[in-house]
């Protein structure tokens, strides 16, 4: 029963996937069956195609399976066996060679890039390494089956797959073999020249040791910092970024690159108190938009100072015992070969595993001008990404221009030649400033070639990443030319090394006006659609108009609606609250009048001895007759008027001879006094508002 490192190994082999998140994915779909993994990613290949992996294909020489490469047709004295494989892996593996996938001519597209003709991918020729890791993970051991092409970064991800550790929280302890380079994610396991079994620790400082049941862990993802820089040395300001999870000592590795000043001799101030090399950004205090400034260092007493002179042939530097490292020791023969990086005495434009790819650029950029002086090809200072978003990515068809990607090696024999005479020529740079942005990269490392391929297949697809990872170097130095034409990425075209200024230029003009053909009816479908996209919005727009207009009116007739129904209101209020006050004026006339008649002392007779007083009151609407004593006094004829519903407060009570108001005068006079006797005749009337207003 084979583990999944080793189905996963045998898969990668297959299918030449060298991520390992997609590589884990396929695998998971298909339950861990290694040939049905296959068979989702090589359409067309079945057990029915398979074919004995030692009979070659009619008319085709015989393959080597381990270097993949045509041999001699020789007949075996043994068949040849596939090493580290099961045998329906075999099967499989011999049907993909024998297949039309590999045939010439063929290619595969990826949903949105097209690729060029000349841009297939074709089958690595490197022998690969199985190793062996052994990882103590707290109290077990972890056993992983990895090939040495692949990064540490993989490794990690396997380890994620067995103890849910993030590989950001992840720091792996006894690297074995010679290496001169770091472990780093980036780092291919060939690089570290590890024996074929290995032992190593995986420590997690970051996370908590479980008591039992522990609570799920809360994976706090980076946070990015940009850091100010001013270099007093160079008299330059970076602004670089970083996480937070980065070591002070990693930032001083990578502003040495920048700045060309050396960790031994960077004078730094502005980092915050108590901050020592071993800390992160988050663990010194490090704020975003934090100032730094960095000086170089004089050098101290004792210490060589070469002088070059423009007369000799060769420079004498006196190295310190600081400065000295031990060269690697001898390697086995399973190792791999560690491939020298560069032509000597040449410094590479990108150094190795260099900062983030925004840096790289810069650097890059900075780099290919001190090497190759004026003129000099203007490369996009930043990332992949930026440089696709300011040329492809433009929203607008007219601001849209092509990418030029420039990829560099200082191992080909061409590229000295390229760049001096063909790259760096003023029409060649005339026309890229015209016509594209350039974008710059380094792929002497092959640390930096794995981040390029890394960025290759997140904008353009797998194919086109297998393709430039098993390019010779020999082609190399290489130009693409990259459009987005109806919203695909697309390879336009693809120019090596080894041509001429004249072909180069040739080649670069057709490319040119092809795009600009293609972009010529692309533009003209824009304006179309821009000119029935304004047609509707002003059509919206006099909708919307006339929507407000309407709105308005309805609101007005609301409004006027609502202001009468108020008035009605309010009139009804009046009405009501009138009536009520009528009502009240009635019920106290009506209470008056019983009190009045309860205290008014009854009528004398006709035939009373005493003096009589024989009173006619004339109302607005009747003529009252009615007798008094003419001891009475004026109180007890004004509680008469009371009692048959004229209030002397309502009225006012004339005499007709003098004509006065008698109400007015004193109540306690008697009628006699008043010359109300025998008779007098009185006229009632209502009170006025102006009679009110006088009294």
């Amino acid at each position: 029963m084979e583990s999944r490192e080793e189905i996963l190994a045998n898969f990668q082999a297959c299918t030449g996937i060298e991520d390992i998140g997609e590589a884990l994915q396929h695998l998971q779909e298909s339950d861990w069956v290694l040939v049905d993994a296959v068979n989702r990613v090589i359409p067309g290949v079945s057990q029915e195609q398979a074919v004995d992996p030692v009979a070659p294909r009619p008319g085709t020489p015989p393959v080597n399976i381990q270097t993949l490469e045509p041999q001699p047709v020789l007949v075996p004295d043994d068949p040849p066996s596939f090493p580290q494989m099961a045998p329906p892996l075999q099967e499989t593996f011999s049907s993909y060679l024998n297949s039309d996938i590999v045939a010439a001519g063929s290619s595969r597209q990826t949903a949105g890039v097209s690729m060029a003709s000349d841009f297939l991918p074709i089958i690595s020729s490197t022998r690969n390494r199985l190793l062996e890791l052994n990882i103590e993970y707290r109290d077990r051991m972890i056993q992983l089956k990895v090939p040495d092409n692949q990064t540490v970064q993989v490794v990690k991800d396997l380890l994620q797959a067995e103890t849910d550790v993030p590989p950001c929280q992840m720091e792996l302890r006894g690297w074995g073999g010679n290496s001169q380079f770091p472990p780093t994610d980036r780092r291919l396991l060939s690089e570290l020249n590890l024996p074929k079994e290995n032992f190593l620790h995986l420590l997690t400082p970051e996370i908590p040791m479980a008591d039992g049941q522990s609570e799920p862990e809360i994976i706090v993802n980076d946070i990015k910092l940009t850091l100010s820089i001013r270099d007093l040395f160079n008299n330059k300001v970076y602004n670089l970024p970083f996480t937070d999870t980065k070591l002070v000592s990693d930032v001083k590795r990578d502003v040495a690159t920048v700045t060309s000043i050396p960790v031994y001799r960077q004078e730094w101030t502005g980092w915050p108190e108590d901050t020592h090399d071993d800390l992160s950004l988050a663990q010194a205090g490090v704020s975003d938009n934090q100032s730094l400034t960095v000086n170089q260092q004089p050098p101290e007493r004792g210490m060589p100072i070469v002088v070059r002179d423009e007369d000799e042939e060769e420079d004498v530097i006196d190295v310190s015992e600081d400065e000295y490292q031990d060269a690697p020791e001898h390697m086995d023969d399973e190792d791999i070969f560690v491939p020298q990086t560069s032509r000597s005495g040449i410094q590479p434009l990108l150094p190795d595993d260099f900062g983030d790819e925004s840096l790289a650029g810069i650097k890059f950029g900075e780099e290919f001008a001190n090497r190759y002086g004026q003129p000099v090809m203007p490369f996009f200072p930043g990332s992949l990404d930026d440089a696709l978003n300011e040329s492809c990515k433009k929203s607008s068809t007219r601001d849209r221009k092509m990418l030029a990607m420039y990829l560099h090696h200082d191992s080909s024999v061409l590229t000295n030649v390229f760049c001096t005479q063909v790259l760096c020529a003023d029409a060649v740079i005339g026309l890229f400033l015209e016509n594209f942005v350039t974008w710059g990269w380094d792929l002497t490392h092959s640390t930096n070639k794995q981040r390029l391929l890394d960025m290759i297949t997140r904008h353009f697809g797998s194919v086109a990443a297998s393709t430039l990872r098993n390019m010779s170097i020999e082609k190399f130095p290489v130009v693409i030319l990259i459009a987005k034409l109806r919203a695909n990425m697309e390879i336009l075209q693809i120019i090596h090394g080894n041509t001429t200024l004249a072909e180069f230029m040739t080649e670069v003009l057709a490319t040119v006006e092809n795009y600009n053909q293609q972009m010529s009816v692309e533009q003209r479908e824009e304006q179309e659609r821009n000119e029935r996209n304004y047609m509707k919005e002003e059509q919206e727009r006099a909708f919307q108009q006339a929507q407000l207009l309407d709105q308005v009116k309805e609101k007005e007739r609301e409004d006027a609606e609502a202001e009468a129904k108020l008035l009605e209101q309010m009139d009804e209020a009046k009405r009501r609250s009138e009536q009520e006050e009528k009502e009240r004026k009635e019920r106290v006339r009506k209470e008056e009048q019983d009190a009045a008649k309860q205290i008014l002392p009854p009528e004398p007779p006709a035939d009373d001895s005493k003096p009589l007083a024989n009173i006619r009151f004339r109302t607005p609407t009747e003529t009252i007759t009615r007798r008094f004593y003419g001891s009475d006094t004026l109180s007890i004829l004004l509680t008469y008027l009371a009692s048959v519903g004229y209030s002397p407060a309502e009225y006012k009570i004339l005499s007709s001879w003098p004509r006065r108001d008698i109400s007015i005068l004193d109540k306690s006079s008697s009628l006699a006094d008043l010359k109300l006797c025998p008779q007098e005749t009185l006229t009632l009337e209502a009170h006025t508002t102006a009679d009110s207003d006088s009294e």
